[in-house]
């Protein structure tokens, strides 16, 4: 495994928005869809979904991305999570998020195949409650057409791509606050970091010592 990607969130100034670092880039959302820095050292979202990739091109398609999802307050509709083989051309990527689908505790998680920025289809879930100050780790792994969608380190739901986005592209971070977000109201998202993967005949090689 190699990390090349890794970001806390610490070095951008309080209220500005992520792409003002030279390592991110704003692939959509607009003017009222953004991730700008708390003085907590995270991101906080607003309004419409936005998507920023990472600048650092991943050295093969198969890889994992994962970040930290604090829930602040329970909204409705918010969602937070991560994006990989983001092409830049087309806009097509996969995502996967954690999503709230009401005002008490229901929330579902989604991993979605998008064709395009905008469009695109979830492709697998799963229910996980959410609450007010829940903490959790959100992960896509991509190992050629198998996708998995991975909640604290345990596989919640996986996807196997019949016509799948193989170029490598680039990892990314989603949100959405759906109303208006502060450093103290909504979600907010943290420690991201993207990692090669090794694949499943080198993870379960076995090798022999003669004697």
């Amino acid at each position: 495994m190699t990390v090349f990607a890794l970001d806390d969130f610490n070095n951008g100034s309080s209220g500005t928005d992520l792409s003002t670092s030279a390592d991110w880039t704003k692939r959509r959302g607009g003017s009222v869809g953004y991730l700008r820095y708390a003085s907590t050292g995270a991101l906080y979202g607003h309004f419409d979904e936005c998507l920023y990739s990472h600048n650092t091109s991943p050295p093969g398609a198969d890889y994992e991305v994962s970040a930290d999802v604090h829930i602040t307050t329970k909204l409705n509709y918010m969602r937070y999570g991560v994006a990989a083989r983001f092409d830049t051309v087309s806009g097509a990527h996969y995502k996967a998020y954690w999503r709230s689908t009401g005002t008490d505790s229901s929330a579902v998680v989604e991993l979605l195949r998008m064709s395009s920025l905008t469009e695109g289809a979830v492709v697998a879930t799963s229910s996980l409650a959410m609450y007010q100050n829940d903490r959790r780790n959100i992960a896509l792994r991509c190992e050629g057409t198998d996708l998995a969608v991975l909640v604290d380190g345990l596989v919640v739901c996986e996807y196997t791509d019949p016509s799948p986005i193989a170029a490598a592209g680039f990892a990314g971070i989603v949100a959405r606050n759906y109303y208006g977000g502060s450093a103290t109201t909504g979600g907010a998202i943290d420690n991201f970091g993207a990692s090669t993967i090794a694949s499943e005949r080198q993870r379960s090689r076995l090798i022999l010592t003669p004697w």
